[in-house]
């Protein structure tokens, strides 16, 4: 089509017209700049410093993480079925491991 998602996108809101919701188009790069209000500057990612592994959930954290990437590297898009056995282990991991916002994040993702 030759326009950038950003034009798309204004297009689409400007269609917006009872409620007078509407953007002007841009092309081009856009920036984001962020600002830090706690603890240490990143260095190289925004997530330097930030626990993001599974360790963070506490019980049964490494397993979970080691779990998941083993699904992950073994997974073939033309037989997911092939996955299954492994994600209905997760899931009974997940239930094992109490209750934290991340696995119920990932045992709604194992649900779908």
């Amino acid at each position: 089509m030759g326009k950038s998602y950003g034009e798309i996108a204004a297009e689409s809101r400007s269609q917006h017209k009872s409620q007078g919701f509407g953007s002007a188009a841009t092309r081009g790069d856009s920036y984001e700049y962020f600002k830090t209000t706690g603890g240490d500057a990143p260095k190289n990612d925004l997530f330097d410093g930030v626990n993001i592994s599974w360790n963070r959930v506490g019980k049964n954290g490494q397993a979970i993480e080691k779990m998941i990437a083993a699904i992950e590297s073994k997974f073939d898009i033309t037989a997911p079925e092939k996955s299954v056995t492994q994600l209905v282990a997760l899931y009974k991991l997940l239930g094992q491991s109490g209750t934290h916002y991340w696995i119920e994040k990932r045992k709604q993702k194992c649900n779908s």
